[in-house]
């Protein structure tokens, strides 16, 4: 389960819980005390959202997929819309829309009730389908997400991280996908004084291979929880993204 999904869903939880009562509820592991998680199996998902909603009465549903609008989603939204009765549901895309065949033919039955689109590229589908949508704008927290201060607090960061203090850090943060060209990272020809790090978490067979390349080619790997991640940008000089899709 992608970890900025993880964070994007829990902060509008916050954010929400200040206006109203919100049930949060996710198949994620890992998850806060106040979560509710359910199976991840479809028969499993129902039943217990069902039991949830029977006992709390939703008067909407927002639904945050680890994913984009595609059959999959369409489906569990329609399985969320039955589990609570019917009642308005909406979806937050955090990644454009994949649209086949298939999304064309369940968008007829399967529709959420509205779209939180975070892009416009797939604005002209919701228009030509009759889909409502509201824009979804990412945010940053530019006060925690900042450059350090000067050399002294990257140093001591860079020490609270076991990083070098001296020379140069390039930085990833992501998991191993191998959608994510992360072993590109390891072919790369890092100048004297240069080092990669890496921080991101495996959740995948195979994955450790990967990680075990960037090591052999000189990598720093960091695959624990940094609950202050943002500690590790300001420690570093450049960040390099491989993904392409």
């Amino acid at each position: 389960f992608d970890e900025g999904v993880k964070l994007v869903a829990y902060h509008l939880y916050q954010h929400l819980s200040r206006l109203t009562e919100v049930v949060l509820a996710t198949t994620a592991e890992g998850a806060p005390e106040e979560a509710n998680v359910v199976p991840h199996n479809p028969l499993g998902f129902a039943r217990h959202v069902r039991r949830l909603c029977k006992a709390h009465r939703p008067e909407t549903v927002l639904y945050v997929p680890d994913a984009y609008l595609d059959r999959y989603t369409l489906a569990r939204c329609g399985l969320l819309r039955w589990a609570a009765g019917g009642v308005p549901t909406g979806m937050v895309t955090l990644m454009p829309a994949t649209v086949d065949l298939w999304v064309r033919v369940m968008t007829r039955f399967l529709r959420p009730d509205v779209v939180f689109p975070v892009t416009d590229s797939e604005l002209d589908f919701y228009r030509r389908r009759g889909i409502r949508y509201r824009m979804f704008p990412p945010a940053i927290d530019v006060e925690r997400f900042r450059p350090a201060r000067d050399e002294a607090e990257k140093r001591d960061l860079r020490r609270k991280y076991g990083l070098p203090e001296e020379g140069k850090i390039c930085l990833h943060v992501g998991h191993f996908r191998k959608s994510r060209n992360i072993e590109r990272l390891a072919r790369l020809q890092m100048p004297d004084g240069v080092r990669l790090v890496v921080v991101g978490r495996r959740s995948r067979p195979g994955e450790d291979d990967t990680t075990q390349i960037l090591r052999d080619h000189g990598a720093i790997i960091l695959d624990s929880f940094l609950p202050d991640v943002q500690e590790v940008y300001q420690a570093a000089d450049l960040y390099l993204f491989p993904v392409e899709e």
